[in-house]
């Protein structure tokens, strides 16, 4: 009788041991299971900002690409005004020479 009593005292012993080790394993897995939650949220947010930065980074590119084409042609057009303008003024030094040349031959032939 003492040693069934024995017995039905260590298997109550057993039950305790094994339930508490359940629960703390249990616990472990929400534990764990709560962290997995964490980071994937941590990692759909790290995606999210990644997205939004290089949607960022290519309106921006976007942006420099039109205004290095505004450049160029603002450039193009300068340079064209520029050329017109020189070729005005060479177009008027060539006619002054050609009629101060004019000038000298006449008073050549008059001489």
């Amino acid at each position: 009788e003492e040693h069934r009593l024995a017995l039905e005292a260590r298997e109550v012993d057993l039950k305790l041991i094994a339930d508490h080790h359940n629960a703390e394993l249990a616990e472990a897995i929400r534990e764990h299971e709560e962290h997995v939650q964490l980071m994937k949220e941590a990692h759909a947010d790290a995606q999210a900002t990644a997205l939004e930065h290089a949607m960022n980074l290519e309106q921006g590119h976007a942006e420099l690409m039109h205004r290095e084409a505004d450049l160029r042609a603002s450039f193009a057009s300068q340079l064209g005004d520029l050329k017109a303008a020189h070729d005005d003024e060479k177009s008027q030094i060539e006619s002054r020479l050609v009629k101060a040349h004019s000038m000298e031959l006449g008073r050549m032939a008059a001489d």
